[in-house]
């Protein structure tokens, strides 16, 4: 069973036919540092080539912006694509850069064009997430008009790089690319590596990307799943010379509450009292999910910290001492 090459599931299709192939080929990371290298064993990060070629639009000027839309080849899957922005007439090679890191927010249809306005018109489900999320703005922009180069891109699994759902209706395609999340999660850890490894892969090399673009300092955000790409990077040591990670880590109550269940019961809005076995994920709007006791394992991680459960047995099962060396590494580097 050892020997065996776990085939690609059917949505791997934009990856092309060989991707099992393709991603074992790919060398593992090896940063210089003991601690990081640690990180990158743990996440299975591998070493994606530089994008040596980087397309660029016109610049469009939005307001006090110019945003370029960008994009480049990773040698592993589709074509990422990106956007720049800039103070309207600056040039990003006289400006220091931040990189933007769009979150999970159970959305793979959009990914980076949440964080920016690039001049096109935002679908519904883009300005729905956007109105959500960052109550309506674009940080991207708003950083850009302060005197920053603001790079954002699609990271693995989102936007345009996102999995093949052929079988699925459009609009459909975001409840079920997160209830096949899990799935994803398995195949990557036959192949020794994960989830949170192949998007860091991704933003590894939009970090190259900005680097080769401004002058410098060099600085990472994001909200939530964007967070936690912040910290995971810091931790590999990423030359960022700022970081800030917001609402990137959830109370360990969430992942594995130990509190009685009354009490969770009685803080928690969408919990059924009648139905104390099968509670409901109560931590996002609009999410009515039932998690039965058979669902211990969630499609989405973004869920498994967010929704408080007051099943009867539930173990802690999160890996605690990933996650506190992870954020260590990150702290003991000096970035807030």
């Amino acid at each position: 069973m050892s020997g065996m090459t776990p085939a690609a599931p059917d949505s791997f299709a934009p990856y092309g036919a060989d991707a099992v192939a393709a991603l074992r080929a790919l060398p593992p990371l090896s940063p210089p540092g003991e601690r990081a290298a640690a990180v990158a064993d743990a996440l299975g990060v591998r070493d994606l080539a530089p994008a040596t070629t980087v397309r660029e639009s016109a610049p469009v000027r939005q307001g006090r912006v110019d945003v370029v839309r960008l994009s480049w080849e990773t040698g592993f899957g589709p074509t990422t694509q990106a956007w720049l922005a800039t103070p309207a007439g600056a040039r990003a090679a006289d400006l220091p850069g931040v990189l933007a890191f769009h979150a999970h927010g159970g959305v793979r249809t959009v990914g980076a064009r949440v964080l920016v306005d690039d001049g096109e018109a935002a679908e519904s489900r883009l300005a729905e997430v956007r109105d959500a999320h960052y109550a309506g703005r674009t940080p991207v922009n708003d950083l850009a008009a302060r005197g920053f180069a603001v790079l954002v891109h699609d990271a693995f699994s989102w936007g345009s790089r996102r999995l093949d759902h052929a079988d699925v209706a459009p609009a459909d395609y975001d409840r079920v690319s997160n209830r096949r999340e899990r799935d994803l999660v398995i195949w990557a850890s036959l192949l020794g590596t994960s989830l949170a490894g192949l998007v860091a892969q991704d933003d590894l090399v939009a970090l190259d990307v900005l680097a080769a673009r401004t002058a410098g300092p060099l600085g990472a955000f994001g909200l939530s799943g964007g967070g936690a790409r912040v910290v995971h990077l810091v931790a590999l040591d990423a030359p960022l010379d700022a970081a800030v990670a917001s609402c990137a880590v959830a109370p360990w109550s969430s992942m594995a509450p130990t509190t009685p269940r009354a009490t969770r019961a009685s803080t928690c809005p969408r919990a059924s009292p009648a139905s104390p076995t099968s509670p409901t994920c109560c931590a996002q709007p609009g999410v009515g999910r039932r998690c039965s006791p058979s669902s211990r394992r969630t499609t989405s991680f973004s869920r498994t910290r967010a929704c408080a459960r007051r099943t009867r047995g539930w173990r802690r099962t999160a890996p605690a001492t990933a996650v506190a060396g992870t954020w260590d590494a990150a702290t003991t580097r000096g970035t807030s």
